[in-house]
């Protein structure tokens, strides 16, 4: 990695954004970053603090109201070009003074910086698993053609990876590139399947309580602390069965390579299984700044001051084979994933509505997956679909999901 890098951040005033900045500051005597570019959809108070902080070239706020509304605030205070709109936020992503993105974005809407990013041949590291529902197999060969190394930043994938990249390397810097980037070009490998983690959410131990499931309930996650979409989904464990997807794309293997083991300390964060039998697994505490903190410094590793685990103050470790009677969206996610094509931009996007209304009162908690199951239903598969298919499909999804809706709560 080069001594100084300019770094764009897409999503930077949301968790993964925030914690991003967090972790540059804590780099400051390892890695110069400058942050030469941020962008968010419209909390401006927040992009405000961070502009001041870090005085980056270029801001970009997607709703345009809140964007002249910045603008005015910083008059005579900063020398930052503020942009607007949806187009000016992905576009800041391949800008020429950027040399590495950070796509902390959740939702469709981290699909077109993405592809902006790759298109200019920036170093990417995305927490965005959407991206790799609605188009995983144009983001990965968009980024072989134009060279670029796609990094994790999720958790789960994170430690997939680095339980297969080895601690002694050839090469330094840009010389070198991920054990993603060779997957992805068809190396031969020694792995069995992935094992990936997760906590099973508020509801593991009561599944009488989601009937009659609240959002403030479903929002309680037990061990991490993440946006209003993930929280939910993590609560009925859509966002599990989209992790499968995620890594089978990120990884360039079949998705009945991906198992999901529950484990609720969320301690075990993901690992593998090798041909021989051996495992390995990556484990931390619940601090989704150390695989953000890898994936900006791979394949060095630097002591920042992050928590410390402490496998004797956790206890125990425990782990079981998930309950899809309880957690049907696992094999919603499952049909989809295999469906391939436009399937998994169909899961995503009418997922996205379910949960929306969900938050708004407007369906129960149980609902949410007979919303995307009927959206799967009614859906015509497109087996290799170009980026203008997928983007019909997602507005054709959510559509779909909203007439659903408005049906059932009209009865």
């Amino acid at each position: 990695m080069a001594e100084s890098v300019n770094i764009a951040i897409h999503g930077s005033t949301g968790s993964i954004g925030t914690q991003t900045l967090d972790v540059i500051g804590k780099l400051k005597s390892k890695i110069s970053f400058r942050v030469a570019a941020l962008a968010c959809n419209g909390n401006v108070e927040l992009m405000e603090k961070q502009i001041l902080t870090h005085k980056p070239d270029y801001a970009a706020v997607a709703n345009e109201e809140k964007a002249r509304s910045l603008k005015a605030k910083l008059k005579g205070k900063s020398k930052t070009e503020i942009l607007s709109g949806s187009k000016d936020t992905a576009e800041v992503c391949g800008y020429e003074n950027v040399d590495f993105v950070v796509i902390g974005t959740s939702g469709f809407a981290g699909l077109e910086p993405t592809l902006h990013a790759i298109s200019k041949g920036k170093r990417l590291a995305t927490a965005n698993k959407e991206t790799f529902l609605a188009a995983g197999k144009i983001v990965m060969d968009s980024a072989k053609k134009h060279g670029v190394d796609v990094l994790p930043i999720d958790s789960e994938p994170s430690a997939m990876w680095q339980c297969l990249e080895s601690e002694v390397w050839h090469g330094s810097g840009n010389e070198r590139h991920s054990v993603i980037w060779d997957l992805q070009r068809n190396a031969k490998h020694s792995i069995d399947h992935f094992i990936l983690t997760g906590s099973g959410g508020p509801f593991l131990r009561d599944r009488k309580a989601m009937a009659s499931a609240t959002p403030e309930q479903a929002l309680k996650h037990p061990t991490w602390n993440m946006g209003g979409l993930i929280t939910i989904r993590s609560a009925t464990m859509m966002n599990k069965g989209m992790e499968r997807i995620e890594a089978s794309s990120i990884f360039n293997v079949p998705l009945d390579m991906v198992r999901i083991v529950i484990h609720p300390q969320s301690i075990v964060h993901s690992g593998v299984v090798l041909t021989d039998g051996s495992q390995k697994v990556q484990q931390g505490p619940h601090d989704m700044r150390y695989p953000i903190q890898y994936s900006l410094t791979f394949p060095e590793r630097f002591d920042t001051g992050l928590p410390r685990l402490n496998l004797a103050d956790a206890k125990r470790l425990d782990f079981e084979e998930p309950d899809t009677s309880q957690f049907p969206s696992l094999l919603l996610a499952e049909k989809a994933g295999k469906a391939g094509g436009t399937a998994p931009a169909v899961l995503n996007a009418s997922d996205e509505i379910a949960v929306a209304a969900f938050m708004k009162k407007r369906i129960k908690f149980l609902e949410m997956a007979d919303v995307v199951e009927n959206a799967l239903e009614k859906h015509s598969q497109i087996q290799d679909p170009s980026l203008d298919q997928v983007m019909r499909t997602d507005r054709w999804a959510r559509e779909t999901a909203l007439s659903y809706i408005d049906e059932r709560t009209s009865r």
